[in-house]
Parts: C-alpha cells; sequence; structure tokens
C-alpha cells in the first residue's frame, strides 16, 4: 500500500469528479449536524452532492453501465426524506435510529478514529513508515 498526503482540493477531485482513489481515509462533519441529522444528507443519500460510496454517475457524464442503487441505499433516501419533513421530536429520533441501524448492518463506510481525538498537523516531517492516522486529514491511497 502506498500512501501520499494531499491537498483538500485534489483529494475532492479524486473523490467525487474524477473518480480517481480505491481507499479514502479522512473527516467528514457538518456544523450543526448533531443537532439536525438532515445535514448529512449531501453524504448519506444516493444523490447526495457528497456521496462517496457506490458513486452514480458525475453530473454531466454518460451513465455509468450496470450501477444500481441498493435496497438499502434507497431504504436510507428514504428515510432521510421522511425525517426532514417529520416535526414530532420522537419520530423523528426513530427515523434517524433505523438510518443509524442500515449503516451498522451494511457498513459503506467505517470510522477509524473518534472525532475528539484529532489534532492539528503543520509543518511536521512525518517518516514514510509511520502514519499517525488521527492526525492526518486526505490520504489517498492506491
Amino acid at each position: 500500500m502506498n500512501s501520499i498526503l494531499l491537498k483538500f482540493n485534489v483529494v475532492l477531485q479524486k473523490l467525487l469528479s474524477r473518480r480517481d482513489w480505491d481507499c479514502y481515509v479522512g473527516a467528514f462533519g457538518v456544523p450543526g449536524a448533531d443537532v439536525e441529522p438532515n445535514l448529512l444528507s449531501l453524504f448519506w443519500t444516493s444523490q447526495g452532492s457528497f456521496h462517496q460510496f457506490n458513486q452514480g454517475t458525475p453530473p454531466g457524464k454518460p451513465p455509468l453501465q450496470g450501477w444500481v442503487v441498493s435496497e438499502w441505499e434507497r431504504e436510507i433516501d428514504s428515510l432521510f426524506g421522511a425525517g426532514f419533513k417529520e416535526l414530532d421530536e420522537s419520530k423523528r429520533k426513530a427515523i434517524y435510529g433505523k438510518f443509524q441501524q442500515i449503516v451498522a448492518e451494511q457498513l459503506p463506510i467505517f470510522c477509524l478514529v473518534n472525532p475528539i481525538s484529532f489534532k492539528r498537523c503543520v509543518n511536521v516531517s512525518i517518516p514514510s513508515n509511520f502514519l499517525p492516522w488521527d492526525q492526518l486529514f486526505g490520504i489517498l491511497m492506491s
């Protein structure tokens, strides 16, 4: 495995435009999502602008042959739609709880670190045989 530290705009190009990646390790957070889970729909819904697993056709590109949104992904789409419309807090909690259950069962992504452990690295020289996972942001592996 070869690892490279990349600037964030290069990571975005590789992830979302060029689809030039095998495995991506990074951090993702949306301010306010701890209060309003629907803010994460850009990541979790199948047509979300920052959706990173089972990616469909990029805007302006020809359709991908054989690409199919799975049943559980369609259910996530439906749950986010329902959660956005629901005002009753207990019903919203059940909706997003079901979403969390699907993610825990299907594992489209998995967390490697606790966000509380992130540290900032500035002008740090990192030996090629050492990768401090809790300190790096955009790593692309090929």
